[in-house]
């Protein structure tokens, strides 16, 4: 047995291993592809501080959370050009591990197969992206860890997973948008929770964790940041839907919607149309709330049907998310993608899985070819760009310098 447990840790190691390998290897893209928004996070992050105020002298839309994040790792780490794709690293990692933890905890070590499908699924997630989706990264890693905390308070009734779950998922709001269609994810487990065989004491414990807990984040943002609710109301919520309104009218709406080309090759790459519709063709149809029993308000609820009503809120939120935030950007695909692996793994059959892994393998491998083909040609051809600053064939230097120049004349 005991033989048995170290073989599995050994191979579960090497996932982790593999996927860390990848995570440095994908975040060499920033010496050739420097993105801007990144380039404002890392700047905002290694600026910021009481005289320099997140909101006030530096503006952004998205929530503060990433900038303290990469304000640790470069505390830890001095910023240098050499090492400024760390907080890529890191934003890979926290993205990639949470779904390879719940893979594995999911799946059985006689069903190897189906984890390999995930893992490849879950590499080939990073198709087309660039250094800009580094927060998109950071925070869907942060609610695939929420989704799995909630998940786990369904099963074992354990307080610690709720708060983590609470937790993770307050710091995953990018932007105040998001919880307008992740926020029932978090009503349908505090509804399941008061289901279960709570005593009083516990389920004040249980809606003071739910309202509290997001007012202690915010104090501790005020705190770091010194930014009030005020400068948070302004920016992210404010702004976004002024934004929202004054750019996606409904004709720039409509025209968005049907032309998100990459969103489409993304979701068929990534094979994850496949499971898409794996999902809908199960659970959408004529008696789907009569199966779930969503709008049973009996104490007779099984867990099953629990965790089912669960993990399809996560699934039309991800698809309510694609859907009305009408962006053609490539990164707020990744939403969706995060979504669709975490509710396939617990409402799919595995059968189902058995069935699809081998015709869809060829589509993730070629898929794979193209992630890591670009960056392994540059390295190859280019290598003396991660080093040198001032490399002919470096574009950032180019970029800036133009830009320097401009500024000069001007």
């Amino acid at each position: 047995k005991m033989h048995f447990f170290q073989s599995i840790s050994k191979k579960t190691t090497i996932v982790y291993l593999i996927f860390f390998l990848f995570s440095c290897f994908w975040s060499l893209k920033i010496f050739y592809e420097f993105g801007t928004d990144y380039g404002q996070y890392l700047a905002g992050s290694f600026f910021i501080d009481k005289e320099y105020k997140f909101y006030i002298d530096h503006f952004d839309n998205k929530g503060p959370a990433y900038y303290l994040f990469l304000k640790i790792i470069y505390l830890i780490f001095n910023l240098e050009y050499t090492n400024i794709h760390y907080g890529l690293i890191t934003s890979l990692i926290i993205y990639f591990f949470p779904a390879i933890f719940f893979i594995n905890k999911y799946f059985k070590s006689d069903q190897n197969f189906i984890k390999l499908f995930f893992y490849c699924i879950l590499i080939t997630t990073v198709f087309g992206q660039n250094t800009n989706a580094s927060i998109f990264f950071f925070f869907n890693g942060l609610i695939f860890l929420s989704f799995i905390n909630l998940y786990l308070f369904l099963k074992n009734n354990s307080f610690l997973h709720f708060i983590l779950g609470i937790i993770f998922f307050y710091l995953a709001l990018n932007t105040i948008i998001l919880a307008i269609f992740f926020f029932p994810v978090l009503i349908s487990v505090l509804f399941f929770s008061f289901k279960k065989k709570q005593n009083k004491n516990n389920k004040i414990i249980l809606l003071l964790s739910f309202f509290f807990i997001p007012l202690v984040i915010f104090q501790l943002f005020k705190i770091f940041f010194g930014i009030s609710f005020y400068n948070f109301f302004e920016n992210n919520i404010m702004f976004n839907f002024f934004y929202a309104v004054q750019f996606h009218n409904q004709f720039t709406s409509f025209v968005i919607n049907i032309n998100r080309e990459f969103h489409f090759i993304y979701l068929l790459s990534t094979t994850l149309i496949f499971l898409l519709f794996g999902i809908i063709y199960k659970y959408f149809r004529k008696d789907f709330f009569k199966k779930l029993k969503v709008f049973n308000f009996s104490n007779n609820i099984s867990e099953k049907n629990q965790i089912d009503v669960f993990a399809l809120l996560i699934f039309l939120g991800g698809l309510l998310c694609e859907i009305f935030l009408n962006s053609d950007k490539s990164y707020y695909v990744l939403i969706f993608s995060n979504c669709i692996i975490f509710s396939s793994l617990i409402l799919i059959e595995k059968n189902f899985f058995l069935k699809i892994y081998k015709f869809l393998f060829p589509i993730l491998l070629y898929s794979l070819i193209l992630v890591v083909g670009p960056i392994f040609s540059k390295l190859l051809f280019n290598y003396e760009c991660v080093k040198n600053l001032y490399c002919d064939n470096n574009a950032n230097f180019k970029f800036y310098e133009t830009i320097s120049v401009d500024l000069v004349d001007k």
